[in-house]
């Protein structure tokens, strides 16, 4: 059996292609379309149940964020089933990263009907965990930090404001007039599995599985697959000015003369907040750091993850 959850949220008008698609892909597939978080709770208390083969996630970045987190409160953590998400929210990394960017409708009637012939392709994915002030708040895949996350938010409220917000979010960030607050480092000391980083200072960092964590986006150079152990890491340590002129090339895994940048494989990153508040950006969703807190991101587990894209493995 497979189980499909379908948020027709993050789908806007395509959840009903998309339901007719995996419906008709799959003859035993069973179908939940709910963005309620209850609904949620009742396909993780499903999975325990019946066990299905696959789980289905159509929506973005933020649903698959909220179906794994809730997976760990309920303590079902051992029930995660393998899972296919499809691009089908406003923010895909994952998906993206692992079965491409293309229409979601023709990819699950692609995927499933190979799936149905005994096709396999998956992959044993790490998972990390956010926790702020010794509290677990989300499970999820990709994490950005300092002004990675703090531009994130900039660009969130944009979003709102239709492409007109984000063409001057995006302006304003190539001519360097976003506000210096956005890019200073991090509170205290940071630390990668319990040793100092290499830099006096962290203004930006993303942590993720993936090699790149947005279309065309590739921070981590020459890994071509997706990590089996540990987390991906890339710091900056740089002034504001700097941080703001050097950030887009750095996401885009160039790095310009004279950048201090560190780059590496780890199981923990841990900092405490400065006496300002601040903000972590996980899978697409902001979590609010109070002043003069511990905050601990850390490998949690694996799930397995269905790649459709061609991924070689690279000697991981």
């Amino acid at each position: 059996m497979i189980i499909a959850i379908v948020n027709p949220a993050a789908c806007q008008q395509r959840g009903p292609e998309i339901a007719n698609a995996l419906l008709g892909a799959a003859p035993r597939l069973r179908l939940v379309m709910s963005d309620q978080p209850q609904d949620v709770d009742a396909v993780v208390a499903m999975v325990r149940q019946e066990a299905p083969e696959l789980l289905v996630v159509v929506g973005g970045d933020g649903t698959l964020l909220n179906i794994l987190t809730r997976f760990e409160r309920a303590g079902a953590w051992a029930h995660v089933p393998p899972l296919l998400v499809l691009p089908a929210g406003h923010i895909n990394t994952t998906a993206t990263a692992l079965v491409g960017a293309r229409g979601p409708a023709a990819l699950a009637a692609r995927i499933l009907r190979a799936w149905g012939r005994g096709v396999r392709r998956l992959r044993r994915v790490p998972v990390q965990r956010l926790e702020v002030g010794g509290r677990t708040e989300r499970v999820g895949v990709t994490i950005s930090v300092g002004a990675a996350a703090r531009t994130h938010e900039d660009y969130d409220r944009a979003l709102l404001q239709g492409p007109l917000g984000i063409a001057e979010v995006l302006a304003r960030f190539a001519v360097q007039q976003l506000p210096r607050d956005r890019f200073r480092p991090l509170g205290g000391r940071v630390l990668v599995d319990s040793e100092p980083v290499p830099l006096p200072r962290v203004t930006a960092g993303v942590l993720s599985p993936l090699p790149g964590f947005f279309v065309g986006v590739r921070p981590f150079r020459g890994v071509r697959a997706v990590s089996s152990e540990g987390i991906h890491v890339a710091l900056s340590g740089l002034g504001a000015t700097a941080t703001q002129a050097s950030l887009p090339a750095i996401v885009r895994g160039h790095r310009p003369p004279g950048v201090n940048l560190y780059f590496g494989r780890h199981h923990e990153l841990a900092w405490t907040s400065d006496y300002r508040p601040d903000i972590v950006a996980i899978d697409g969703e902001l979590v609010a750091i109070t002043p003069r807190t511990h905050v601990r991101i850390s490998q949690h587990g694996h799930v397995r993850l269905l790649v459709w894209r061609s991924m070689p493995r690279s000697g991981e």
